[in-house]
């Protein structure tokens, strides 16, 4: 009879002994601070902007598109060992100019070929309550799926440039301005405080790389 039971009293105690490395091990604890600073891509508003102002009509004439990528930063405090509540910001931006060509009758009727240049910046801010729910915690890496909910402002300005003259304005946002983003992250430790940080979401950025330092 003792036989029977002598698999299962080995099995408990590696079971037991593998919980107790796993906990002496863990980077993250109850109590600290973590603030990861990071890069993303794609910028995702050309895509918007130009379905927004429909340049991809063949009438329009695209000059140039000028990026920036979503650059980031978010703060969060460990709740428990393995739940993180905090803040995240992030920023991008993107200039698009194009020319769209247009034809008049002179006073002697014949045709005169004129353009008109547009200049179009538009800026998104996001500001997001998220909440991290850390798994898989190791020696030297977390795993985690997070959930932000927020708010975001757009900006747009549009500066179009008519044959010796020129106007300026104010566009109204072409955003929603509530924003969600749901995301599975990584942190690799190169110390017990500093961390290579990966992300893959949806709303911001759909990829991202950064620096997480632990507090």
């Amino acid at each position: 009879m003792k036989n029977l039971f002598t698999p299962f009293i080995v099995l408990s105690f590696f079971i037991q002994t593998l919980k107790a490395q796993t906990n002496s091990q863990k980077v993250i604890n109850k109590g600290d601070v973590a603030a990861t600073a990071y890069f993303g891509f794609p910028n995702r508003l050309p895509t918007a902007l130009k379905s927004a102002y429909k340049l991809n009509d063949h009438t329009n004439d695209q000059l140039d598109i000028k990026n920036s990528v979503p650059l980031g930063l978010t703060i969060s405090y460990f709740v428990k060992s393995n739940l993180a509540i905090g803040g995240e910001i992030s920023y991008e931006r993107t200039q698009i100019k194009w020319r769209e060509n247009e034809t008049m009758m002179g006073n002697d009727s014949t045709i005169i070929s004129y353009s008109h240049h547009y200049t179009l910046n538009a800026s998104k801010v996001r500001l997001l309550i998220i909440l991290n729910y850390h798994f898989a915690i190791r020696e030297h890496s977390d795993l985690y799926f997070g959930f932000g909910l927020g708010y975001s402002h757009s900006k747009t300005n549009l500066d179009i440039e008519f044959p010796h003259t020129s106007s300026y304005s104010n566009v109204p946002p072409c955003f929603f301005p509530v924003s969600a983003r749901t995301k599975v992250g990584v942190n690799y430790y190169l110390t017990k405080k500093v961390a290579i940080n990966a992300e893959i979401g949806i709303g911001g950025p759909l990829l991202s790389m950064g620096i997480t330092g632990n507090f």
